[in-house]
């Protein structure tokens, strides 16, 4: 037996939780958002109906007979048939009316018994049905070596990230402030010359003033002279 999911956390109503509707809650909700569903035994899915309540249901049949229904499922992989323990058949999401947030409801019926929605004492605990002895070992699970090098992968991260945040880092805030105080200089000097232009601009127009002065000087005093007969 397995534990349908990557990790075994409640995230919400527990087993014989009274609900906000005011009735016993007949299972668990693990917390799960919209990751992978396994076969938890060797078994058959019998049926992936839709329902107003649940959304998107399961109900798989587990080796033993008990019949585990799964709710507000984003997607279903295997609709019918056999399947082995660890088989994707599903995965989780928020399908469903009744629901706030994404979650996987399960809850398991007792072998041999016909579902009476109203009597809890035709359901088993889904925290106490699994017991896990050794560790999952899903059929899409990573492997040793991927462990190890995700692990690998995830420490020199760390590593890079450290020194990103102290020494590389520091170099290259030091190189920022350089380029910043030379765009600082480059930008008065750009002023500069542009008031340079404009003094430059300034003389010009003064220097033309003053020959225009000096051509009407020169030509009233050779008409003064002319009048003189000088």
């Amino acid at each position: 037996m397995r534990f349908p999911l990557d990790q075994k956390i409640v995230g919400g109503y527990k087993f014989r939780q009274k609900t906000w509707y005011k009735t016993l809650h007949l299972g668990t909700d693990w917390r799960a958002k919209y990751v992978k569903l396994y076969a938890p035994t060797d078994g058959k899915v019998l049926k992936a109906p839709w329902g107003t309540q649940g959304g998107q249901w399961l109900y798989f049949e587990d080796n033993q007979g008990n019949i585990h229904r799964f709710g507000h499922l984003s997607r279903v992989y295997v609709k019918s048939g056999k399947v082995k323990e660890g088989k994707l058949i599903a995965k989780t999401g928020n399908s469903g009316q009744y629901t706030s947030s994404p979650h996987s409801h399960e809850d398991i019926t007792k072998a041999g018994l016909k579902v009476n929605w109203n009597k809890i004492s035709q359901f088993m605990d889904p925290e106490k049905f699994y017991q896990l002895k050794k560790p999952m070992k899903h059929e899409d699970s990573p492997n040793e070596n991927e462990i190890k090098l995700l692990k690998f992968i995830k420490e020199k991260l760390y590593d890079w990230k450290k020194r990103l945040n102290s020494k590389e880092r520091k170099k290259i805030e030091k190189k920022m402030l350089g380029y910043e105080k030379e765009i600082t200089k480059l930008k008065k000097q750009i002023k500069e010359l542009t008031d340079d232009n404009f003094i430059l601009k300034q003389g010009l127009e003064a220097r033309k003033q003053a020959q225009a002065k000096e051509v009407k000087s020169t030509s009233l005093l050779q008409r003064i002279k002319k009048l003189l007969n000088l």
